[in-house]
C-alpha cells in the first residue's frame, strides 16, 4: 500500500511530539554528576514508567505559529524502547529508542529514529509531575516544532499487545504449514490467513488467494504477558477449534503459531495488523444487480463490478446520478451506507482486477490507459445498461486518491467530465510533475474548473501530502470551482468507511 511508504514521513510533518527552543539536552552528563538532595525527585529510570504529556503551546519554528493546545500523549518505556502514543490520534503510535540524562531536578530524554529527533526536557516539580519543553528535528537536522506544556509520571509496565483487537486485521504469513484438513481450513507456506476480528467475539477467516471462502468463526483472547496473545475459538460450520498465538516484536507486527482442531493443521510465521473500519449490513431497500465483469480492449485487462440500484430505481422512470467507486473488492460495501440515509444515486464499485493491478492502474505511467478504459469502454457500458445523468461522481481512496489526481488534471474545458470528486487520504505524494504540468496547463486555457472536489485525510497517513494537493488548487483561483479538505484522525486503513459516510452527504 502507497500508506507504507510516507507513514513515517507524515509522523514527523504532523508530528503529535513537536518543540522548539529551550529543551536542548546537556552533554557529558550523567546521574552521578547531579546534586543527590535535589536528583530525588527524579526517577533512576525511566524503565516500567508512563510519562503523560499535556499541551499548553505548540509553535511551528519554520513559520512562528504558535497555537494553543491541550493535546495529549502518552509515553511508555523499557530498558531500550519508548512507546510514543498521541491521545487524539494525530500521529500513528511509534516505537524509538531513547536516552535519559539527568540534570538536578531535570532530565532529558532523547528519541532518535531514522535521522529524526525528539529532545524533550522535563522539569520535575515533585516525583510525579512538572513541566516540559520539546523540540522536533527532522532528518534535514532542522528544528520545526517546539511544544510546551505539563507531565505526570506514573509506574507502568511495558506493554506491546493492544488493548482491544475489535476491528483489527491480523495477516498471518506461513512459513511452516502442515494440515489435513480441508483447502479452506488449511494453511499454505507461502500465503497468509487474513483474520478479521470484530465485536460480539465474532472473527472472520480468509484463508488465502487459493480459496475464495470466508469463514465464520468466534473466539476469545488471553493476554499471557505483555508481549503475548492467546487467542481460541471455534470455527462455526466445521466446530473444529483453534488456538492462536502471538508474539509483538512491534506494536503492529511480531511472530505466530497456529494450531487448528487439535493438531489437524500446524504453522508458524510472522503478523502484521491494520485496523478498520466495519460497515454493518441489513435488508437493503435498494439492490445490487450481481456481479459483472469487463475486459478492457485499453488494458487487456477483466475487471470485475458490482451496480447498486435505490430502492425506487424499477418504478420511478428518472435517470440517477452516478457514483464511481475504485477499489471495488474493499469498497463495495459503500452501497449501504449510501442505502441506510436512502440517497436517491446509482453506485457502480469496480475492482482493481488481478491482485495488486491498482499498483499499476492507478500509477501515474498506468493511469492514461486505465483513463481510456474508463471513459471509452466502462463508463459508456454503464450508461448504456442503466438510467443515468450527467452528474458522474468519482471515488478513491489511497492509491485511487492518486489517480483521481491525474483524472483532474486532464478535465476537458467545458463540461466536467466528473462533477464530483471524491479523493480519501489520496497518495498525493505520487503526484509528478508531469500531473502538476496538466494541471496548469489546463488552468492557462480556462480556469473555469466546474466541479467539486471533496478531499479527506488523515495525519497518521497521508494528510500532509492531501493538504499541499488542496493548497496547490486554491492558489489558483479557478472559478466555478470548490475543493474542501476534511481531517480524519484515524488510521489510513479505517479512513475509506468513515470518510465516504461524511462527505456523501455534501454532496446528496
Amino acid at each position: 500500500m502507497f500508506k507504507r511508504m510516507v507513514s513515517i514521513a507524515l509522523a514527523l510533518l504532523l508530528a503529535a511530539c513537536g518543540g522548539g527552543g529551550g529543551s536542548q539536552s546537556p552533554t557529558n552528563q550523567n546521574a552521578s554528576s547531579t546534586s543527590p538532595i535535589v536528583d530525588s525527585i527524579v526517577p533512576a529510570t525511566l524503565v516500567d514508567t508512563k510519562i503523560t504529556l499535556v499541551d499548553t503551546e505548540i509553535q511551528e519554528l519554520l513559520t512562528g505559529v504558535k497555537t494553543a493546545s491541550v493535546d495529549k500523549t502518552i509515553l511508555t518505556f523499557d530498558n531500550q524502547r519508548l512507546v510514543v502514543h498521541s491521545l487524539d490520534g494525530r500521529t500513528l503510535p511509534s516505537i524509538y529508542g531513547y536516552s535519559f540524562i539527568k540534570n538536578g531536578s531535570a532530565a532529558w530524554v532523547t528519541t532518535t529514529k531514522g535521522g529524526d529527533t525528539y529532545a524533550i526536557k522535563l522539569a520535575f516539580n515533585d516525583k510525579s509531575s512538572g513541566t516540559f519543553q520539546e523540540t522536533y528535528t527532522g532528518f534535514d537536522g532542522v528544528q520545526s516544532l517546539f511544544r510546551s506544556g505539563n507531565f505526570t509520571l506514573e509506574n507502568k509496565s511495558f506493554s506491546l499487545t493492544p488493548e482491544s483487537i475489535i476491528n483489527t486485521a491480523f495477516h498471518l504469513n506461513f512459513k511452516t504449514a502442515s494440515s489435513m484438513l480441508e483447502p479452506e481450513e488449511s494453511p499454505v507456506v507461502g500465503e497468509r490467513f487474513k483474520l478479521s476480528f470484530q465485536k460480539n467475539n465474532a472473527v472472520l477467516v480468509e484463508p488465502s488467494n487459493l480459496s475464495p471462502a470466508k469463514l465464520d468463526a468466534n473466539y476469545s483472547v488471553n493476554a499471557s504477558d505483555n508481549f503475548s496473545l492467546e487467542l481460541r475459538g471455534v470455527y462455526a460450520i466445521t466446530k473444529h477449534t483453534f488456538k492462536l498465538n502471538l508474539r509483538f516484536d512491534t506494536l503492529t507486527s511480531g511472530t505466530f503459531t497456529l494450531d487448528i482442531g487439535d493438531g489437524k493443521a500446524n504453522a508458524t510465521g510472522d503478523f502484521d495488523t491494520i485496523k478498520f473500519t466495519p460497515i454493518d449490513k441489513f435488508a437493503m431497500k435498494g439492490r445490487f444487480v450481481g456481479a459483472s465483469t469487463i475486459t478492457s480492449s485499453n488494458t487487456k485487462i477483466t475487471y470485475g463490478y458490482e451496480v447498486y440500484l435505490p430502492p425506487d430505481y424499477q418504478t420511478s422512470g428518472k435517470n440517477y446520478p452516478v457514483i464511481y467507486a475504485t477499489d471495488g473488492q474493499w469498497y463495495t460495501d459503500f452501497a449501504y451506507l449510501l442505502d441506510k440515509k436512502s440517497k436517491d444515486v446509482i453506485m457502480v464499485a469496480i475492482d482493481e482486477g488481478p491482485k495488486d493491478r491498482r499498483m499499476k492502474d492507478f500509477l501515474p505511467e498506468g493511469s492514461p490507459l486505465y483513463t481510456k478504459f474508463l471513459k471509452e469502454e466502462f463508463i459508456p457500458l454503464i450508461e448504456s445498461t442503466y438510467r443515468t445523468n450527467s452528474e458522474r461522481t468519482f471515488v478513491g481512496v489511497s492509491a485511487g486518491g492518486l489517480l483521481g489526481a491525474y483524472l483532474l488534471s486532464v478535465e476537458p474545458v467545458g463540461a466536467a467530465y466528473f462533477k464530483n470528486y471524491i479523493l480519501i487520504d489520496g497518495s498525493m505524494f505520487g503526484v509528478t510533475t508531469a500531473i502538476i504540468a496538466a494541471e496548469e496547463a489546463r488552468y492557462k486555457s480556462n480556469n473555469s474548473l466546474p466541479l467539486n472536489v471533496l478531499l479527506a485525510a488523515t495525519p497518521q497517513g497521508n494528510g500532509w501530502f492531501v493538504n499541499e494537493f488542496a493548497q496547490r488548487y486554491l492558489s489558483r483561483r479557478y472559478t466555478n470551482f470548490s475543493i474542501s479538505n476534511q481531517e480524519f484522525r484515524v488510521t489510513h486503513d479505517e479512513m475509506g468507511p468513515l470518510a465516504f459516510d461524511a462527505l456523501i452527504d455534501k454532496l446528496y
